[in-house]
C-alpha cells in the first residue's frame, strides 16, 4: 500500500501489540490514529521505520499527524512520547 496517506487502527478489541516493522511499506503515510483498541499495550518503536539493503538509517514515512489515545501503553506516557519522537522525526512535532 505504497499511496496510503491516512490510517486508523480503531476499536481493534484483540489488538495488543504492534511489531516491529509492521507498517514500514506505508511510505506515503502522513497521518495516524490510533484509538480505542483496549488490550493494546506495545506499539513498536520501529513499526513505521523501514531498512533498505542493509543500511544502517532507518527510512520514515512523511507522518505529520499522530493521534494515539484510550490505551493502556506498557510503559506509559513516556514511552507513548519516545514513540511519537521516533514516528515523526523531529520535522514536525
Amino acid at each position: 500500500m505504497p499511496f496510503l496517506r491516512e490510517l486508523h487502527i480503531t476499536n481493534m478489541q484483540n489488538l495488543t501489540y504492534i511489531a516491529s516493522g509492521a507498517m514500514s511499506n506505508l511510505i506515503a503515510l502522513h497521518e495516524v490514529y490510533i484509538s480505542h483498541n483496549p488490550r493494546l499495550i506495545t506499539i513498536h518503536h520501529d513499526t513505521f521505520s523501514s531498512r533498505r539493503n542493509n543500511e544502517e538509517s532507518e527510512e520514515w514515512p512523511p507522518i505529520m499527524k499522530v493521534s494515539v489515545m484510550c490505551h493502556i501503553l506498557k510503559y506509559g506516557p513516556v514511552y507513548v512520547l519516545n514513540i511519537l519522537f521516533f514516528i515523526c522525526h523531529g520535522l514536525f512535532c
